[in-house]
């Protein structure tokens, strides 16, 4: 094969390859949240259509290390990537609310004796103390109860003042640069590339994120209405038993007893359920759709606990879209806006006892 032949074999070739996948490239919307990004899919049909309401500054301060704990908070927030969301997350709402100052750690990063035993929360605690889990984790989180006995049954922390603050929350649109060089990701498309072949010619998902059909389409604001993407972490809770269960409510109630020990601090538990649950009714593939725990874990007598799960399906039911994100296993901010209003609630309650 001559030399100029050669050069137009290989040209051509890798033409062939290249201009479908430049092309791919420059229709497919920059990836926005874990579920497509992970899975493979594309943005442009999974991505949240939507607008979110949007905090142009975040009102709570969001901790990177246990040094950054320097001074006095109302709040301290143990928690995990529910806690973080600095755009439209709970925390946001809340402190808007309540006016209250709250720092925020990554239960991944700090542990609950690095902050209590903290010189600043020793010092001067906090008046409310906050942890936050994602449903699907609490039974890993809580393999073991350690009884922590407190002095008095009926305890009764320092009235807790709320002022709002008032501040206003703006909307915000999905980044979509699509036909645009600004949105170009060769390493997105061929990661869609690879994982679309696997599931479209081998029926094969190399992935963390599945795909179900629902029974009732319009839930969500993206173009693939008509299903759900979760992560496959949402499993975890498939034939948890009874007794694992019991020892996360002891072992949520033991940590509430820790915390009230320097008769200062209010504890209050706050957990997100799973994607799985909150859409449980609307999965066809019914081996996907009882799992939860959340509602569980909710009725624990005598400890101070969030209620979320009954009303975040109801807001479903009612055709809240969005309410977690068709791309992404968190919340829309509907959602977190509910959250935090049901904190906010049960604050309001224990301080009525008070």
């Amino acid at each position: 094969m001559g030399y100029f032949l050669y050069n137009k074999v290989l040209l051509t070739s890798f033409s062939i390859i290249m201009i479908p996948l430049f092309l791919l490239c420059f229709y497919m919307d920059p990836p926005d949240k874990e579920l497509t990004r992970m899975g493979g899919y594309l943005e442009n049909d999974y991505g949240w259509n939507q607008p979110q309401e949007h905090y142009e500054k975040p009102l709570f301060f969001r901790a990177n290390s246990i040094s950054d704990y320097k001074k006095y908070y109302d709040i301290v927030v143990l928690g995990d990537s529910f806690s973080e969301n600095e755009s439209y997350g709970w925390l946001n709402y809340f402190v808007n609310n309540t006016g209250l100052s709250v720092i925020a750690f990554n239960m991944n990063w700090v542990s609950i004796d690095e902050l209590i035993n903290n010189p600043n929360y020793q010092k001067t605690p906090p008046k409310l103390f906050i942890y936050e889990s994602v449903e699907r984790n609490l039974i890993a989180r809580h393999r073991q109860c350690d009884i922590v006995k407190h002095s008095s049954d009926e305890y009764i922390a320092p009235y807790i003042d709320i002022k709002p603050l008032s501040v206003a929350v703006k909307t915000i649109s999905r980044n979509r640069k699509y036909y645009s060089f600004d949105g170009l990701n060769f390493h997105s498309t061929l990661n869609y590339v690879k994982k679309s072949i696997a599931r479209n010619f081998f029926n094969t998902n190399i992935t963390e994120v599945h795909q179900f059909q629902l029974s009732k389409p319009g839930l969500f604001s993206n173009n693939e209405d008509n299903t759900l993407l979760v992560l496959s972490r949402d499993f975890k809770l498939n034939d948890v038993a009874v007794k694992q269960i019991k020892t996360a409510k002891c072992s949520l109630l033991s940590l509430q007893n820790k915390i009230r020990n320097n008769n200062t601090t209010e504890f209050i538990a706050l957990v997100f359920p799973d994607k799985t649950s909150v859409y449980s009714e609307y999965i066809l593939d019914k081996s996907y759709a009882n799992m939860s725990i959340a509602a569980k874990i909710e009725n624990t007598p005598g400890l101070n606990i969030v209620r979320l799960v009954d009303d975040f399906k109801q807001s479903v039911r009612d055709g809240v879209v969005d309410f977690y994100l068709p791309n992404d296993s968190h919340c829309g901010y509907y959602a977190y806006k509910m959250a935090a209003r049901a904190t906010l609630n049960l604050l309001t309650e224990i301080n009525g006892k008070k």
